[in-house]
């Protein structure tokens, strides 16, 4: 068996034949301008490439260069080389490729690079000179030009001097510019600060100073002030105390900077003679007033001086009659130049003496109110040296209960006062007015009288509330009571009057009867009476019937009957009450109520007549009537019907013992009847019953 490598390797060998071949033929057949390199062999090349040698180009436009990148070779059967073209390549590497396929579709590669570098530095130019005015501590605040740049590679950065204060004269500044690459470049301009402004300078306040002799005044002069934005000033100008004469003299300031630029300012002196003499008045004098128009007084004399010359002064003299009061005296200063000066002193006259005065007589008045009493107080009388006197005092009006001190002032012109007092009493003597109620009459509600409320009485009192007494809300008795109201006011004065009170009965009494009750007794029943009386004022005097209560009523014989009560109160009052009631016989059968009868037969109905006790009452000389039948089953009533002529008028007859109906009940129905009949001399109808079937 043959190895596997062996069998590899003479496959390899036929293969690189037949591509020979096949290469050779193509070749015939190409031309020699075609778009991929073809190497013709008569027998199989290995294939293989070589890339040309790195390219190092100079960045020439923005963003790179323009590079033509080198020629790969390639050995092989019909080979073609494919690879990078002609092109603007970036700042930096950039890695190529090329590769060669044969004519059996086999490849191979290889790479190479081309650096785009940037080594020329950027163009600058600077801005123009600067020229500047100083602003301040001998320098200006400048913002420099800025410069301008170019770099055929790409952006430029470009640095310079700042904004900031320069000194006065001439500073170099620097701007650079640097390119992407860190190439750069550099130029220079300058900045000048100039100082061509006059310092600014305040001269002093102008100066008025007062003489303080003929010659004039001796004045220090103020400083001038100046400033200068530049730098240092230098001021000129007087200086120290000199004797400046009446009028004004002007003085001149000069400033001047270190430049030698100059302001110069005028301020005055003014000497004046304004100030007056001085003047001094005598002392205030105080005088007591000796009449109405016041006192006589004698005023002082003032003195004055003045530095510059003589004065004269003017003002009040000798004794004159003052009026209560302040009066003002002024007194006058001239000087030589004019000035004159005054001062005021003062004569006082004063009333310190109080005026005198004399209260009325103290007064008693009679309460006409519950304030009080309306008076008039009275005036006092009062005198003063010195003037007219006011006097007040209470006015008219109403005092209170009591004793009231008033006040009487008199007050002079000048204030002074004197008081004295007296009293107002007003009493209340009066006892107050009283009403009574009107009389009461009343119906008395027991043996003990009546329960009354005696009502109120009115009162009323001039000076005030009042105070009523009177008797309570009670029981009063039978007859008449007098009752008595009394009034008392608040000083304790009293009135009292009289009503009365009349309980008196004038109701009957009442009677309840219990037995008899309006009802049918029987003849000869024993029936108890019951009754009784009452009454609500004075009581019951008498309470009598036709028996007395709890024997028995007349029960003895048929008929209705009447039953009278008669009450009589302790005041004579009679009340009357009746009751009637009826007296009947009892019927006591002699036949069977129970046992029924063919209907259309005939029922003897036999009954007696009987008392309470069943004694037969039964006699010919009383008549019993048939009035009616009635279907107890439906109420049914109707004619009775006698069978035959043995009952006629439908009476019963007498067949001793007792009676006896020969009732028909031709035409009834099964059921319960009741025959209803009457007997003569007995109220009340009574009833029997029979059956039919």
């Amino acid at each position: 068996m043959i190895p596997v490598a062996r069998r590899v390797l003479f496959w390899i060998v036929r293969l690189g034949v037949a591509l020979v071949l096949v290469a050779a033929v193509l070749a015939v057949g190409r031309h020699a301008g075609g778009g991929a390199l073809i190497v013709t062999a008569s027998a199989a090349t290995p294939l293989s490439i070589t890339c040309p040698p790195p390219i190092t180009a100079e960045a020439d436009q923005v963003g790179g260069a323009f590079v033509v990148p080198g020629t790969a070779t390639a050995t092989g059967d019909g080979v073609t080389i494919t690879g990078p073209s002609a092109a603007v390549y970036p700042l930096g590497t950039s890695t190529l490729t090329y590769t060669a396929f044969d004519n059996s579709g086999a490849s191979v590669s290889c790479q190479t690079t081309i650096t785009v570098v940037d080594t020329t530095p950027p163009v600058i130019t600077c801005p123009a000179l600067v020229t500047a005015e100083a602003t301040g501590n001998e320098s200006a605040f400048v913002v420099p030009g800025s410069a301008t740049a170019f770099d055929i590679a790409g952006p430029v950065t470009i640095t310079g001097p700042p904004a900031a204060s320069y000194p006065l004269g001439t500073t170099n500044v620097i701007y650079s510019a640097t390119d992407q690459s860190g190439n750069s470049s550099s130029c220079s301009s300058a900045i000048k600060v100039v100082d061509t402004t006059p310092p600014s300078i305040v001269c002093p306040a102008p100066v008025t100073a007062e003489a303080t002799s003929p010659a004039g005044a001796s004045v220090v002069p103020g400083a001038a002030s100046a400033s200068d934005i530049a730098g240092p000033v230098t001021v000129t100008g007087p200086s120290g105390a000199a004797t400046y004469p009446l009028g004004t003299t002007p003085l001149t300031y000069t400033a001047t900077d270190f430049v030698g630029n100059k302001s110069s300012c005028v301020t005055t002196i003014t000497v004046v003679d304004t100030t007056p003499p001085s003047i001094t008045c005598p002392a205030p004098i105080t005088a007591e007033a000796t009449s109405p128009l016041g006192a006589s007084v004698a005023p002082g004399a003032a003195t004055a001086s003045d530095v510059v010359g003589p004065v004269t002064v003017t003002g009040p003299s000798g004794a004159a009659t003052y009026p209560l009061g302040i009066s003002p005296l002024t007194y006058t200063a001239t000087d030589g130049a004019g000035n004159t000066s005054s001062c005021v002193a003062t004569i006082t006259v004063v009333d310190t003496t109080p005026p005198s005065i004399a209260c009325p007589a103290p007064i008693t008045a009679e309460a006409t109110s519950f304030a009080g009493a309306m008076v008039n107080p009275g005036s006092a009388v009062a005198s003063d040296t010195a003037g007219l006197v006011t006097i007040t005092g209470p006015a008219v009006g109403t005092y209170k209960l009591g004793t009231t001190t008033v006040t009487y002032t008199a007050t002079d012109q000048s204030g002074n006062q004197s008081s004295c007092t007296t009293t107002i009493t007003v009493v209340d003597t009066t006892p107050p007015s009283i009403t009574c109620p009107a009389p009461i009459t009343a119906e008395a509600t027991s043996p003990a009288g009546a329960m009354v409320n005696p009502g109120s009485a009115l009162a009323s009192d001039t000076a005030g509330p009042v105070t009523i007494t009177g008797p309570a809300v009670g029981t009063y008795p039978l007859g008449t009571t007098t009752v008595t109201y009394t009034a008392t006011d608040q000083s304790g004065n009293q009135s009292s009057c009289n009503s009365s009170i009349t309980v008196h009965d004038t109701i009957a009494p009442s009677i309840t009867i219990t037995t008899p009750a309006h009802t049918v007794y029987a003849i000869g029943q024993v029936v108890n009476a019951s009754y009784s009386c009452s009454d609500i004022g004075s009581g019951v005097a008498t309470c009598a019937g036709n028996v007395a209560s709890g024997t028995p009523i007349d029960t003895s014989s048929a008929g209705t009957k009447s039953f009278t009560v008669t009450a009589v109160d302790n005041v004579g009052n009679t009340s009357h009450q009746t009751v009637t009631y009826d007296v009947g016989y009892n019927i006591c059968t002699l036949y069977d109520s129970t046992k029924a009868v063919q209907s259309g037969a005939t029922i003897p109905i036999r009954l007696e007549i009987c008392d309470a006790a069943g004694n037969d009452l039964s006699s010919a000389g009383i008549t019993l009537t048939a009035i009616g039948v009635t279907q107890l089953s439906t109420s049914i009533s109707g004619p009775v019907m006698a069978s035959g002529n043995a009952n006629p008028d439908n009476n019963f007859r007498f067949a001793g013992p007792g009676y006896i109906y020969n009732l028909s009940t031709k035409g009834l129905s099964t059921g319960t009847y009741a025959l209803s009949f009457t007997i003569s001399g007995d109220p009340t109808i009574h009833t029997v019953y029979f059956q039919v079937k």
